[in-house]
């Protein structure tokens, strides 16, 4: 409608996309229909990268760079390419993070529930509404209740042309994922780590961090106004203290923020390990923007936010650490698609299994390989 209209063009030029034709969209469950036109660009990029060669024209050859690297538009099959590849990783890997979320939320919804419903009176158990009133006093089943809400329905997948590297969710216009271009083309390179820097975001809006941190923000500002209204000397006292409560406000917020950071660093390599991604490999692309983050220095970071006014980077909101890259690559220890070879990647593993018995059978193995496979 009209208002969601709207709200998508304050996200978008939030980023730096102020052209709505600077969007691709899908819908979930619609990739089965893109397979073909991924092959035909692949086909003409391939057609147009041999026609180079022969002519002796490639990037290669002259020392030019392609409009690809660049990110240049230029409408070629190459850069079509590039494009739909992209696309299709923000819609494949949103797709199934999507749904290992789903089930998460909805087996820890289930688990709490099951809980209280143990320790609670029969009287309680036994009545339906008794029984809803209670659970709502429950702020963890409240958390996953919401989260359960959040994630339900159709998503859609976005991928915005900006030259501002991120990616996010947003409870204003709930159900999409946004992905920009930069942040593919300048930190996230393999589909392990679109499912990591996916799942940490889907992990804010799951564990609540965007309403947390409104709620909190609101509430210091009406503690500061109550203070004002307050003040028996008319503004006198006040003056000598409002630079104090805006820093404590500012503090207070900081350490909110580096909290829901990294509870969303735990949840999102548990939800790519359930996604049955290589989350060793994929915390390298938080290591990939430490060190990006690192040399740019203090001086580009202010250059940057002053040509681009209040849009906002990755960067910016999630500030990226050696510590978090540290932790990341502990917890891969742990959290890994192994863990989940029996439930959300038990399908993964047997085609695994399939494939190997066809490839020793095919190399003359024999049968016993079966027996083999079995002991693993």
């Amino acid at each position: 409608d009209k208002k969601q209209d709207e709200l998508l063009t304050t996200i978008l030029a939030g980023v730096g996309c102020y052209r709505r034709d600077g969007v691709r969209t899908s819908t979930e469950g619609s990739w089965e229909n893109k397979n073909k036109a991924m092959a035909v660009a692949a086909s003409a990029a391939a057609t147009i990268a041999k026609g180079r060669v022969e002519n002796g024209t490639s990037s290669e050859a002259d020392g030019s760079n392609n409009s690809v690297a660049n990110g240049a538009g230029g409408g070629n099959a190459t850069t079509t390419y590039e494009r739909e590849r992209q696309f299709r990783r923000v819609g494949v890997v949103g797709e199934r993070m999507m749904g290992v979320a789903r089930k998460l939320v909805e087996q820890e919804l289930q688990q709490v529930m099951t809980n209280r419903m143990q320790i609670l009176p029969k009287e309680i158990v036994d009545d339906e509404n008794k029984l809803y009133r209670t659970l709502l006093k429950d702020d963890e089943f409240r958390l996953w209740a919401h989260a359960k809400q959040m994630m339900d329905g159709k998503w859609k997948y976005h991928l915005v042309t900006s030259p501002i590297p991120n990616a996010f969710v947003s409870e204003l216009l709930p159900q999409r994922i946004f992905v920009t271009t930069r942040m593919l083309e300048q930190f996230v390179q393999t589909d392990d780590e679109m499912a990591l820097v996916l799942g940490h975001e889907l992990s804010h809006l799951i564990l609540g961090h965007v309403s947390n941190s409104n709620t909190l923000g609101t509430f210091l500002r009406t503690v500061e106004i109550l203070f004002l209204s307050l003040d028996p000397t008319e503004g006198v006292l006040s003056l000598g203290f409002m630079s104090l409560l805006a820093g404590s406000r500012a503090a207070l917020l900081a350490a909110n923020s580096r909290e829901s950071e990294a509870e969303a660093d735990a949840l999102g390599i548990k939800l790519a390990a359930m996604g049955c991604y290589n989350t060793r490999a994929a915390a390298e692309v938080f290591d990939r923007m430490q060190k990006h983050d690192t040399e740019s220095g203090e001086a580009k970071a202010e250059e940057a936010m002053a040509s681009s006014g209040s849009i906002l980077g990755f960067l910016d909101s999630h500030p990226p650490t050696e510590e978090r890259y540290e932790y990341l690559i502990k917890a891969s220890v742990e959290e890994n698609a192994e863990r989940y070879s029996t439930t959300t990647c038990g399908g993964m593993r047997q085609v695994f299994r399939e494939l190997l018995k066809k490839e020793k059978e095919a190399s003359g193995g024999g049968g016993g390989e079966e027996e083999g496979l079995k002991k693993e």
